[in-house]
C-alpha cells in the first residue's frame, strides 16, 4: 500500500518507531543515511529537517499540520491504525502542496515578463485593442487612442457592436473575426479623415473557444496618399518614356499631345509620314477635339516648319471682309480701302502653311476664289488685274460633314475633292477614353505650374471623367480641369468637387457612375457625402444644411463625422 503512495508515507508504531516506509520518505533524507526504518519517527523527523511537532501526540488528537521543510511546503496528515478495536500505531503521510521558493521565482519571471510584454504593446506603432468573446473592449494602448482619435476612457468597457450602431465605426473587424472564428482584415475610413488597416484574430482557450481577440490598427493615410502620388508619377514616366522612344524613332519636332489609344497613334503616324510631302490635309472631328493641335503637329514636321504658319477661322470674319483678308487688294479697290492696298493672308503665308479652319462655313462664291487660287497658284487681289503667284500649303479643317454638304448642294464638289487629298478624321474622346488619363495628368500638370498650385484628382473622380461621354471633346476635358484647380481650395480633386453635368443620371436621378464593384452601403455613403458637401457649400452651417435636409442638427453632425467630413462640422 505504501509503494503505491507518490508522496512520503511511514507506519509508525505506538512506541513513535517506523515500521514501515514508501521510496520517496527515503528520498527526503541526505545520502547516505542508513534506512528510517526501526528508528524513532521523531528522530527521523529531526533528522529530515522536519520539526516533530506532534510527531508523539496521541492519535484521537492527531490533525493536519502545514510545515515548511527544505524549501518545500507540506501537510502532515496522520490517520490511526486500529487492530481488535484498539490503535496499534499511525500512518503518517507528508503531502507536498508546492514549491515555496520555485514557485515565487517562477511568478516572479512571470511577472517580469508580462511587463515586457505591457510594454512592447505600450509602445507598438500600430495601436493595439483587446475585445472579450462578446465584443467588450477590455484593453486598448496609446497608439490606438491616437490613431483614432478616441479616449480610452471612452472605450474601455463599452461593446464594439454599440459603438457599430452609433456610428462611431462604420464595421469592425473584430466583429467579423468572432462571426467567422478566424482572422479578420478590414479597411476602415475613420471620422477623423484617416485610412486604417484593421487586423483582428481570435485566441481560443483549452477547449478551443474564443476567449479573446486581439485587434491591431494601422494609420495609412499616408500610404494612400503616396500610392496615389506613385501612380501620378508613374503615369508621367510612361508618357515621358512615350514621348523620348517616338522623339528618337521618328525624329519629329514634338508630339500633338498626350495618347494612349490605337486611333491617335495611327493619325500621328500619318501626320509623320506627311512631313516631308506638301499635300493639302483635311481634318475633319467634332468641335473640340483637336484639329488644330494636329494642324500644328503637321506643320512643325512638315519641311516649312521654319516658314510662316497662318491660321484663319473662316467663320469668325465677317463674310464682307473674309475676301478682302484671304486675298488682300489692290489701291483703291473700294471707298474706304487703305491706299496703299493689302497684302492678303494667302501672299503672307507664301512659302509656309495656311490653316483654313471651319472650310465648311465658307459661301458659294468664296469657295469658286479659294478653288482658284488652289488650281492656279495664283492670287487676284480685289480691284486688281494682275495675278501673284504664291506657294502655299494649304490644310482645311471642319467639324461639318462635307461629303453630305456636297451630294445638298452646300459645297462645291471640285473644292471638296481639292481640299480633301489626304482626309485625316480625328475621333471624338468619347471613342478614344484611354486618352483621357494621360491627358488629365498634362492638363494638371500645365495649369497647376499657370496657377502655382499643386491639385490631384481622386481616383473617384478620374472614374467620372472616364466614365462622361464628354460632347466637348479635348477642350471641354481642358476648360474642366483649368476650373477645377482654379476653383477648388483642397489640394485633392473629390468628385463632389465636379461640375453637376457630368454624373450620368438614372430614372431614380441618382448617379451610376461609381457604382460598379462597390457594395449598397459604400453607394449609399458616397451619394450622402457628395449631398453633404454640396449642402455645407451653399447653406454653410450645420442649421442650415439640416434645415434644408428636413433633419435635426445632431444628424447632420454624425453623418458627417462618420462619412470623413469633419473638417466640414468645424467651427459651424
Amino acid at each position: 500500500m505504501l509503494a503505491a503512495l507518490e508522496h512520503p508515507a511511514f507506519l509508525v508504531d505506538t512506541a513513535g518507531i517506523i515500521r514501515l516506509c514508501n521510496a520517496p520518505a527515503e528520498a527526503l533524507l541526505p545520502r547516505p543515511l542508513p534506512r528510517p526504518t526501526g528508528a524513532a519517527f521523531a528522530a527521523f523527523l529531526q533528522r529530515a529537517g522536519l520539526p516533530a511537532l506532534w510527531a508523539m501526540r496521541p492519535p484521537e488528537l492527531a490533525r493536519a499540520e502545514r510545515l515548511e521543510a527544505m524549501g518545500r511546503l507540506y501537510d502532515l496528515v496522520q490517520r490511526p491504525i486500529l487492530s481488535g478495536g484498539a490503535v496499534a500505531g499511525r500512518l503518517v503521510e507528508l503531502k507536498e502542496c508546492f514549491a515555496v521558493g520555485s514557485t515565487q521565482e517562477r511568478l516572479q519571471a512571470v511577472s517580469r515578463q508580462l511587463q515586457v510584454l505591457s510594454g512592447c504593446i505600450e509602445i507598438s506603432s500600430d495601436g493595439i485593442c483587446i475585445l472579450d468573446n462578446q465584443g467588450v473592449i477590455l484593453y486598448l494602448n496609446p497608439v490606438y487612442e491616437r490613431i483614432t482619435g478616441l479616449k480610452r476612457d471612452a472605450l474601455m468597457g463599452r461593446n464594439m457592436r454599440d459603438m457599430v450602431a452609433e456610428g462611431v465605426f462604420d464595421q469592425a473587424a473584430s466583429l467579423k473575426a468572432l462571426e467567422i472564428g478566424r482572422p479578420a482584415t478590414l479597411p476602415l475610413k475613420l471620422s477623423s479623415g484617416k485610412s486604417v488597416l484593421v487586423s483582428a484574430t481570435p485566441l481560443l482557450d483549452e477547449n478551443g473557444a474564443i476567449s479573446r481577440v486581439v485587434c491591431s490598427i494601422r494609420d495609412v493615410t499616408e500610404l494612400n496618399r503616396l500610392q496615389q502620388e506613385l501612380d501620378s508619377v508613374a503615369a508621367l514616366k510612361t508618357l515621358y518614356e512615350e514621348e523620348l522612344r517616338d522623339l528618337k524613332k521618328n525624329g519629329s519636332h514634338g508630339r500633338p499631345f498626350a495618347f494612349r489609344s490605337e486611333a491617335m497613334r495611327r493619325i500621328v503616324e500619318l501626320a509623320l509620314r506627311l512631313g516631308p510631302v506638301d499635300a493639302t490635309v483635311l481634318l475633319q472631328g467634332e468641335s473640340g477635339v483637336g484639329k488644330e493641335v494636329i494642324a500644328d503637329f503637321l506643320q512643325k514636321n512638315s519641311l516649312r516648319r521654319d516658314k510662316p504658319f497662318i491660321k484663319v477661322n473662316c467663320a469668325a470674319i465677317p463674310e464682307n471682309l473674309l475676301e478682302s483678308e484671304l486675298f488682300g487688294y489692290a489701291r483703291g479697290a473700294f471707298t474706304g480701302a487703305n491706299r496703299e492696298g493689302k497684302v492678303g493672308i494667302f501672299e503672307a503665308a507664301n512659302q509656309g502653311t495656311l490653316l483654313l479652319d471651319e472650310v465648311g462655313e465658307l459661301s458659294p462664291a468664296l469657295q469658286v476664289k479659294l478653288l482658284r487660287v488652289l488650281q492656279d497658284k495664283t492670287v487676284l487681289r480685289i480691284g486688281d488685274t494682275v495675278g501673284r503667284e504664291v506657294d502655299v500649303r494649304i490644310l482645311a479643317a471642319t467639324n461639318r460633314d462635307l461629303a453630305a454638304m456636297v451630294e445638298h448642294g452646300g459645297f462645291r464638289k471640285d473644292l471638296y475633292y481639292r481640299i480633301n487629298v489626304v482626309p485625316i478624321c480625328i475621333p471624338p474622346l468619347r471613342e478614344r477614353k484611354e486618352d483621357i488619363v494621360s491627358l488629365i495628368q498634362i492638363f494638371l500638370k500645365r495649369f497647376n505650374e499657370r496657377y502655382n498650385t499643386d491639385k490631384r484628382l481622386h481616383p473617384r473622380a478620374r472614374q467620372v471623367f472616364l466614365e462622361y461621354a464628354w460632347p466637348g471633346n479635348v477642350r471641354e476635358l481642358e476648360n474642366i480641369i483649368e476650373r477645377l484647380v482654379v476653383t477648388s481650395p483642397a489640394s485633392t480633386l473629390h468628385e463632389c468637387d465636379l461640375p453637376d453635368h457630368l454624373f450620368r443620371r438614372g430614372e431614380n436621378g441618382l448617379s451610376f457612375t461609381l457604382m460598379r464593384g462597390k457594395s449598397l452601403k459604400e453607394i449609399m455613403d458616397e451619394h450622402e457625402a457628395m449631398i453633404l458637401r454640396r449642402c455645407f457649400s451653399e447653406y454653410g452651417t450645420t442649421r442650415a444644411v439640416a434645415a434644408a435636409l428636413g433633419i435635426h442638427q445632431s444628424n447632420v453632425v454624425r453623418k458627417a463625422r462618420r462619412l470623413n467630413l469633419r473638417d466640414l462640422v468645424a467651427d459651424r
